[in-house]
């Protein structure tokens, strides 16, 4: 318990070091996929919202205007505070921070009406605790959006693409399988209303150089993964789109949109 105490605060601190970037960052920050998300969900006016691993607020601030109250919630205090000051600066007054644990949520059961966690999930060690505790914090009927990225098929592609993801970043824990997800939302007592795997040619495009530099990737590492792109096989240029022009490498990575509203209340685990 202590070692992997260790890892989240360090994890924590990375984050917090980069929030500058993720503020800007144009796969965190893509309006459409926002408006879209938001469209989805179709949130109401009387709504609490909670955004796990909020990040730099980009979630959170979409859905500020058609909601309540948001809660931005992060492990990063980092984090938290580029969110705020970034509500400050839109004039959005229906906005909170809290700090802690996406496997550890500290709201009551049945707190909210929707609860969303966009493209971070994938750095939980227990991602199945956080849908059981998503589901927890949901009113029954309320619901639950999801982005992150997913394992392709086949499984050797979707092997390369996790060492490219800790290469890049040790605190890249495990991307999902979608038959995974799937069965993650089952178990937790959440019913998907829908699904939308990406479509490439929506995707934002992520410049490799500037993939590696938001998150401080050691020089070392860097090289290894341009030599990984480069020479990658067909089957891994497919999966990621991946474009090499000059000494520019790009690249977009499988994303997939579940919406699931809490059908059921499940029984607290046993201790």
């Amino acid at each position: 318990m202590q070692r992997q105490k260790g890892v989240k605060e360090s994890t924590a601190d990375r984050f917090g070091e980069n929030a500058a970037k993720y503020a800007v960052s144009r796969g965190h920050s893509d309006a459409r996929s926002l408006e879209e998300l938001v469209h989805w969900v179709g949130p109401s006016p009387s709504d609490r919202l909670l955004d796990v691993a909020t990040g730099a607020g980009h979630t959170a601030l979409a859905f500020a205007p058609h909601v309540r109250e948001v809660i931005a919630f992060d492990l990063s205090q980092g984090m938290l505070d580029q969110t705020l000051k970034t509500a400050s600066k839109r004039g959005l007054t229906n906005v909170s921070a809290q700090l802690g644990d996406a496997e550890a949520l500290p709201f009551e059961d049945g707190s909210f009406e929707v609860v969303t966690c966009r493209i971070a999930a994938h750095h939980f060690p227990d991602q199945p605790r956080f849908f059981r505790e998503a589901a927890r914090v949901l009113k029954l009927g309320g619901k639950l959006a999801f982005v992150d990225n997913y394992g392709p098929e086949p499984a050797e592609t979707a092997r390369q693409i996790e060492e490219i993801e800790r290469l890049r970043d040790w605190t890249h824990h495990r991307t999902w399988t979608l038959a995974e997800l799937r069965s993650q939302f089952s178990k937790a007592g959440l019913k998907l209303l829908w699904e939308e795997v990406q479509n490439p040619k929506h995707a934002v495009e992520i410049e490799l150089e500037d993939w590696c530099k938001r998150i401080g990737t050691p020089e070392k590492e860097a090289d290894e993964l341009r030599e990984r792109f480069e020479g990658a096989d067909e089957a891994l240029k497919t999966a990621l789109a991946i474009r090499i022009k000059g000494n520019t490498i790009t690249f977009k990575l499988p994303k997939v949109t579940l919406i699931a509203v809490k059908a059921q209340q499940l029984r607290p685990e046993a201790p």
